[in-house]
């Protein structure tokens, strides 16, 4: 199967999903919505599975996706997400807060140090401006959901 198909049943059925293609060595991937993304599990890895998976070009195109179930130790992945691979609303509202305040300080800490060393641009005054601007009303957005 495609890694559509996979990745929803996986996810849906609280499963990872791994490729036949032997170069893949029984890696599963558990797809997710947290902020992690998609969990590793590879050999010994399995004990700490890594965060962010990124698949190639072959991934993504290949048909021999297929779901298999969690080992034990993989089981030791946080509940909430090795269970069904969903976080609840009120998680990934915080989720995106947190995300959101660290971006606006970051902008902030960047058009300061812009100004104090100079010279800076009106552009980049502007752009750094804008990118605070917006994130400060998908903050406000976020609270009022």
């Amino acid at each position: 199967m495609n890694i559509q198909r996979a990745a929803k049943l996986a996810y849906d059925q609280g499963k990872c999903m791994t490729r036949t293609f032997e170069g893949f060595n029984g890696t599963k991937i558990l797809p997710t919505n947290s902020f992690d993304c998609c969990f590793l599990f590879s050999g010994r890895a399995a004990l700490s599975p890594g965060a962010r998976w990124n698949p190639t070009l072959e991934d993504l195109i290949s048909e021999d996706w297929q779901v298999v179930n969690l080992s034990s130790d993989e089981r030791r992945v946080p509940a909430e997400i090795a269970t069904t691979g969903r976080k609840g609303d009120e998680d990934l509202k915080s989720d995106c807060k947190e995300l959101i305040e660290a971006t606006i300080y970051n902008a902030v800490k960047r058009l300061n140090y812009a100004i104090e060393k100079g010279p800076v641009s009106p552009q980049e005054v502007e752009a750094l401006t804008g990118m605070i601007r917006t994130l400060s009303e998908l903050r406000a957005g976020l609270s009022s959901l």
